[in-house]
């Protein structure tokens, strides 16, 4: 395993291997380690995938994408700056600005915070490879809503913009971000909006928890109100993809944890383990 380097801190051991995201997030989660690679449901070369919820049992068309290439390449193309410009975009008024709050929790980050951050940018690489692909596939044949297509475009830059960040605040801690695993989803969410709908919940909400259970283990009240910036947005993606999928924007007063294991559980079958 190699090394993990903090500016001013002693870091413990980590695996960020390439091969094996899983491994690493194993070692993070401690007794929770995954006992060892599942037989995927979703084969990445194959196009007959199970119909998502909702879905029922429509087949794909013939020039219907089976798989997008595993590098997620295609064009994100941005929303109208006018139509989501956030009222506390500037850095003068808003405490969460990655101006700010970027080299702050760079510099107070303790061994322990980035693993939990390497931890969480597996699954922004997750989200972002997704949503990544979802704008390419309807660019290349068009499937999804208006509404839904625009919703994707921006989920898209805000897990990418995640990404970044949280490559940022490692690199500036001097730590060894966690490589980007290569990821695989089924097909019919290529083509059918209710399966893409369904699994983007499924990954909004499973991200949300993630946060939510990971919070009390953030030793630096810098790293904290990071996570937390990021925490909010996801949880409004997940109103956002719950309202577009016809369910209650809000199914409860209060949001659930999640234990790094049963994260691990959600996002293991879209991981390509070599």
């Amino acid at each position: 395993m190699n090394d993990i380097k903090i500016k001013n801190h002693n870091a413990t051991a980590r695996d960020t291997s390439r091969r094996d995201w899983l491994r690493h997030a194993g070692l993070v989660a401690g007794a929770f380690a995954l006992a060892g690679t599942a037989n995927r449901a979703f084969a990445q070369d194959t196009a007959a995938t199970p119909a998502m919820p909702g879905t029922g049992t429509a087949t794909p068309a013939a020039d219907a994408p089976a798989m997008m290439p595993a590098d997620g390449s295609g064009a994100m193309p941005m929303m109208a700056d006018k139509e989501y410009a956030s009222v506390v975009e500037d850095k003068a008024t808003n405490p969460n600005h990655p101006e700010i709050v970027i080299p702050k929790a760079a510099k107070t980050a303790k061994p322990g915070d980035v693993d939990i951050l390497n931890f969480a940018l597996g699954l922004e690489y997750l989200e972002a490879d997704f949503y990544a692909r979802i704008v390419a596939a309807h660019q290349a044949r068009a499937y999804l809503p208006t509404r839904v297509y625009e919703v994707a475009q921006k989920l898209a830059s805000d897990e990418a913009i995640h990404v970044e960040a949280i490559l940022d605040i490692l690199n500036r801690a001097g730590a060894t971000p966690v490589a980007k695993p290569q990821f695989q989803f089924p097909a019919n969410v290529f083509y059918a909006p209710l399966a893409f709908l369904d699994l983007a919940a499924t990954f909004e909400v499973t991200g949300t928890g993630a946060y939510l259970g990971a919070a009390s283990k953030v030793q630096s009240s810098d790293a904290l109100k990071f996570a937390a910036s990021i925490y909010g947005i996801e949880a409004r993606h997940t109103a956002l993809i719950r309202s577009l999928n016809g369910q209650l924007f809000s199914p409860s007063a209060f949001e659930t944890p999640l234990a790094m294991d049963e994260v691990l559980k959600r996002v293991a079958p879209f991981i390509i383990t070599a």
